[in-house]
């Protein structure tokens, strides 16, 4: 940034020092020209005196002129000097070979020639500034009087103008680069600390979740797990005591515990690695066969049938599975279902999951009395799928099994969680 601003401003005194150049340039052009046209002036009243045109007089006549005019071209800055009448006709030149010619009067010689002043002309491409001045000879007959100057005469006035003009303007730019570059100095250095400090907060806050995590997983391990794996132990226990003419009741207890070691692998993988990301999902279809397997040995038979499934993304993937999860623990553990089929589909950008089970069903009622005793799990798999912008219904009644039906879109949106 400090690098920046000190380039800046020696392009900006460089851009300077070239306008105000060209400026004074110009500025020096009109001063000359003004005095070149104060010099003719003088000049010619200097001359006036000694012009006489009268055509009866010898030529010798006219050396008072001639002298007159070579003080004066020797005096400087006037190079050339001419007498015309009124037709354009030269009367007396320095160069003699122009006296004689006729060439008609511009209009700004006209313009001298009848008003008797001083007109100065510019001839731009040229480095020769002209003057036409009107005067009247001895004998009082108006003539005009040519006079021309060096233009590289302007060169010292130029130079004056931009002296005076250039120095305490430069000086000026001069100090406030000067005073500008502590000034950025430090506001550079307070933007590299605010960018520290951003940095560092940065680092703290991708750090914060790992050590939630970390601190989570401990209360996981020295809390939850234990309980856990005393509720499997008490549920393996019941089982071997069931008696031979309890088998509904004796059902449950090995699908009960299926579920909580299933469980307890999940919070120990949590535990063991806290921090880690979270792999890719396998395919759904190997996934819900897993888990129909699972079933199985708790004592649900469950039948899976999959199309054009795969090469889902892992969020539909997990939201799918979740959802036939909960569809048969509720089949085995509320509806006593004996058998379930699980149907997976895709058709363009939608998927479709059915689960149909035989168990005895439920109505409004029941379903009721399952929310007040704290079983939300079908209405908070709802709330999820509705967020991922998917469809879910439940369709049952009493005797007649249960279908639960989950649609949602493949491009789920960002921040829906399986």
């Amino acid at each position: 940034m400090v690098a920046h601003v000190t380039i800046a401003g020696v392009v900006l005194i460089l851009a300077f020092a070239v306008v105000s150049g060209v400026l004074a340039r110009d500025v020096g052009d009109s001063l000359s020209a003004r005095a070149f046209e104060r010099l003719a002036s003088v000049t010619a009243a200097g001359l006036a005196p000694a012009v006489d045109t009268d055509p009866t007089r010898p030529p010798t006549a006219t050396g008072d002129l001639g002298r007159q005019v070579a003080g004066v071209l020797d005096a400087g800055p006037v190079a050339a000097v001419s007498v015309r009448d009124a037709s354009g006709r030269v009367l007396w030149s320095v160069r003699a070979e122009m006296i004689g010619r006729v060439t008609p009067l511009p209009a700004d010689a006209r313009r001298a020639l009848d008003t008797g002043s001083v007109v100065t002309v510019g001839h731009p491409g040229t480095a020769v500034h002209v003057a036409h001045a009107g005067i009247r000879d001895v004998h009082g007959t108006p003539v005009l009087l040519d006079l021309a100057g060096n233009r590289d005469d302007v060169r010292p006035f130029a130079r004056q103008a931009w002296l005076a003009l250039a120095p305490a303007a430069l000086i000026a730019l001069l100090l406030l680069v000067l005073v500008q570059l502590p000034l950025t100095w430090r506001l550079a250095a307070r933007v590299r600390r605010r960018q520290d400090d951003d940095q560092a907060l940065l680092r703290t806050v991708l750090a914060a979740p790992d050590a939630e995590r970390r601190r989570l997983a401990g209360e996981l391990h020295d809390s939850v797990l234990p309980v856990l794996s005393g509720v499997a132990m008490e549920l393996d226990a019941a089982r071997l005591r069931a008696g031979p003419g309890a088998e509904s009741e004796a059902r449950l207890p090995p699908m009960a515990a299926t579920a909580v070691r299933q469980a307890i692998d999940e919070l120990r993988a949590l535990v063991s690695h806290p921090g880690a990301a979270p792999e890719p999902l396998p395919d759904l279809a190997d996934r819900l066969r897993s888990l129909a397997a699972e079933q199985q040995d708790a004592g649900l038979q469950v039948s899976v049938r999959t199309s054009g499934i795969s090469g889902l993304p892992d969020t539909v993937t997990g939201l799918l599975y979740r959802a036939a999860r909960e569809a048969l623990r509720n089949a085995a553990t509320h509806s006593q279902a004996t058998s379930a089929e699980v149907t997976v589909s895709r058709d363009g950008r939608t998927v479709t999951l059915v689960v149909d089970d035989d168990g005895c069903g439920f109505d409004a009622q029941r379903l009721a009395e399952r929310r007040r005793e704290g079983h939300v799990g079908l209405d908070t798999l709802g709330d999820v799928v509705v967020h991922a912008g998917g469809t879910l219904t439940a369709n049952s009644s009493p005797g007649q099994g249960t279908r639960l039906v989950v649609t949602v879109p493949v491009d789920v949106p960002v921040g829906a969680q399986p």
